[in-house]
């Protein structure tokens, strides 16, 4: 919980950034949990005035979940058709926004349809230091996973030819939304909705290097995944052989 409240407090000061003419609205998808997200004080003390929270009952979850502990493209559906934004930035619950983002947002007079940044990494002596990182553009001495995909070259791999990585943020509009009718809901199982949904929509849009833009001011906070192997082999792209389990021990960053 508290990755998610250390993007909450990031978003609460540099929102403060946007224009006035600009509605803002911050939509949590809460999928599953047992005691509703919106209940937790340490969530609602940021000072956001448009925070939303979307709860969407465990008993409703878990036979759409089947045997993943979370249907990401399930929850991103479920709050993306309850809200109105016009222009929509998904982010995982750990990813902080630096301050980039809100300038270019408010000084852009049109606006891409279709956009992708990588994050950078921060570890746990990072994350202690995130205030001068922020402050200070000592965010520059951070490292950028995967960065060839980063950079949006065109890769090949055996599931799809995709922009893009696993880690980091999409850009995209309402009607990139309503081409592509959401994010692939067959995806349960491993994490390619950012390629997959990106993939739906090249042959109508043209993907806009957010990442190059603003020096990949998105911050994914490290952290330990437990075992997934059985969840991925249990998932129907491993049992088509179009993928393999993950490592055991992985850590994702």
């Amino acid at each position: 919980m508290q990755r998610l409240n250390n993007v909450l407090h990031y978003i609460s000061i540099f929102s403060q950034l946007l224009s006035k003419n600009i509605d803002f609205e911050v939509v949590i998808s809460d999928w599953g949990s047992s005691l509703p997200l919106s209940d937790l004080e340490s969530l609602n003390s940021h000072g956001i005035d448009n925070l939303n929270f979307i709860h969407s009952d465990k008993s409703f979850c878990d036979p759409i979940n089947n045997d993943s502990d979370f249907s990401q493209p399930h929850a991103l559906n479920v709050a993306l058709r309850k809200s109105s934004g016009d222009f929509f930035l998904k982010i995982d619950q750990d990813t902080i926004i630096g301050p980039s983002f809100f300038h270019w947002i408010s000084s852009t007079q049109r606006l891409p349809s279709l956009a992708f940044s990588a994050s950078r990494s921060l570890d746990s002596t990072d994350i202690k230091e995130i205030n001068n990182i922020l402050y200070n553009d000592d965010y520059k001495k951070l490292t950028i996973p995967e960065p060839l995909h980063a950079f949006n070259h065109r890769v090949s791999s055996s599931i799809f030819p995709f922009f893009g990585c696993q880690r980091g943020v999409l850009f995209f509009s309402k009607s990139v939304l309503s081409t592509n009718n959401g994010f692939n809901e067959d995806l349960i199982f491993h994490n390619f909705i950012h390629q997959d949904f990106i993939n739906r929509c090249l042959h109508k849009y043209n993907i806009y290097n957010l990442g190059a833009k603003l020096n990949f001011d998105f911050y994914h906070q490290e952290h330990l995944i437990k075992d997934n192997l059985e969840r991925v082999s249990n998932s129907p792209l491993y049992k088509n052989n179009l993928i393999e389990p993950q490592n055991k021990n992985r850590i994702f960053t």
